[in-house]
């Protein structure tokens, strides 16, 4: 884990701290929505290396690589969490939610006032897949496009949908509950 941060070969070089010596592993799961390649990436780390005293782990979903995506992300929370330690204060600010896009992050920069995504445009995208339906697209939003106006389609009462509520077991489940010491999803109704 420390090579995977520290050496010159390392997938996670980005995710080095100034003097503080983290050690990490990175993680890339091909994930595919029918054409479109869509990596879960990930990152896992601890520091300081001789005596650990933080672990942070990302995960990031679109990203090309846990080493170009998720890895400095972890780098900045450590550096912030070690500048506290040296006594200067880390303001937390709200951002504003991050537009939605099918292309995937190949990269964060956090150089500038807000951090910034590389590969996730914000423009139309023409290959993302239509909807069965559009009852939930809002006016800006068309089916087969992607935009930064997409709204989500979540309501409150979603836990009143039938579809929504606990279904009856089949036999397999109640197989391996058997299996499970007799254990089941389902509450034993008293009679």
């Amino acid at each position: 884990m420390w090579r995977v941060v520290n050496d010159d070969t390392g997938t996670a070089r980005k995710a080095r701290v100034k003097g503080v010596e983290v050690a990490g592993k990175t993680g890339t799961a091909q994930f595919w929505r029918g054409k479109i390649k869509d990596n879960h990436t990930w990152f896992i780390c601890f520091a300081p290396y001789d005596k650990p005293r933080y672990v942070v782990c990302i995960f990031v979903q679109g990203g090309k690589s846990g080493g170009g995506v998720a890895a400095p992300i972890a780098q900045k929370i450590l550096e912030q969490i070690f500048a506290m330690e040296n006594g200067q204060e880390v303001k937390l600010q709200a951002l504003a939610p991050a537009p939605g896009s099918f292309q995937q992050i190949t990269g964060i920069d956090f150089t500038k006032d807000f951090p910034t995504a590389f590969g996730s445009d914000t423009t139309t995208v023409p290959d993302a897949p239509a909807e069965d339906n559009d009852d939930h697209a809002s006016p800006e939003t068309k089916p087969g496009t992607a935009t930064a106006t997409a709204k989500p389609d979540i309501s409150d009462d979603a836990d009143a949908h039938p579809e929504n509520k606990p279904r009856p077991q089949g036999g397999l489940q109640k197989f391996f509950n058997f299996l499970g010491g007799g254990r089941s999803a389902v509450p034993k109704q008293s009679h």
